[in-house]
């Protein structure tokens, strides 16, 4: 069996996926890059494993076992919202920024503003990764309304060079789900937050990408905890 080593370092940062696209297909880089995660992605679907069977739910300070109902135009739930909204509550004495990474049609990300006087920079260049123009309409329409809420129109890359982003509160990750994007969004984004604040991430039971992502995160010890939990979302304190 392919032991954890293959899936990278857990210290180093691992290659943007956005960037290593500007290369061509028949580069070698990119070439091996794109057969070390297509494998990764295989080896997450087979070592797959709910991640509330990989924590102790007893420890969390917030768990949530209701599913809640769906909400418009975002692929969250009102309980996963919740969630969500607990950990901005948590965080509110840290001045510092929160980063939505990939924000669709802003129904999240409008929620996470509405609950903080933080500014709350959305990070969605929408452009692949099922990104379109009329999903940023919706989305412009509905920030619009929140004077907190900027949107960079770059990837998640991109954004980490923003001024701005260099130190923030939360993260909430929720973008292209194969291993690459959602490894590489954990490894770069927890180097910004501050401690005592949260790293969210999405997905981690429905998909093998952040599945096997947060299950990666989960060994890092020392330097972040399981913080709150439901099904298919999970929030990270960090600790240093």
């Amino acid at each position: 069996m392919i032991g954890w080593p293959f899936v990278t370092n857990r210290t180093s940062l691992p290659s943007d996926p956005f960037a290593l696209k500007t290369l061509s297909k028949w580069n070698a880089r990119r070439l091996a890059f794109t057969c070390y995660y297509r494998a990764a992605d295989h080896f997450g679907r087979a070592t797959y494993k709910r991640i509330s069977e990989c924590i102790d739910l007893t420890a969390l300070q917030h768990v949530r076992a209701d599913p809640g109902i769906a909400v418009l135009d975002t692929l969250l739930s009102s309980t996963k919202i919740s969630l969500l909204l607990d950990a901005v509550k948590s965080s509110e004495e840290l001045n510092e920024p929160i980063v939505e990474i990939g924000s669709y049609r802003g129904a999240t990300t409008c929620a996470l503003a509405a609950a903080t006087r933080r500014q709350v920079f959305a990070v969605d260049p929408y452009s692949g990764y099922g990104g379109h123009q009329w999903d940023e309409h919706i989305f412009n329409s509905r920030a619009s309304r929140h004077l907190n809420i900027t949107h960079l129109r770059v990837t998640s890359g991109q954004a980490l060079m923003n001024p701005e982003c260099q130190l923030v509160s939360m993260v909430f990750i929720d973008a292209a789900n194969d291993f690459a994007n959602v490894w590489f969004n954990c490894v770069a984004w927890l180097r910004k937050v501050k401690s005592g604040g949260f790293v969210a991430v999405n997905t981690v039971d429905e998909w093998p990408g952040p599945n096997l992502a947060c299950r990666r995160l989960l060994r890092l010890g020392n330097e972040i905890t399981p913080w709150g939990y439901c099904g298919d979302l999970i929030v990270f304190r960090k600790l240093t």
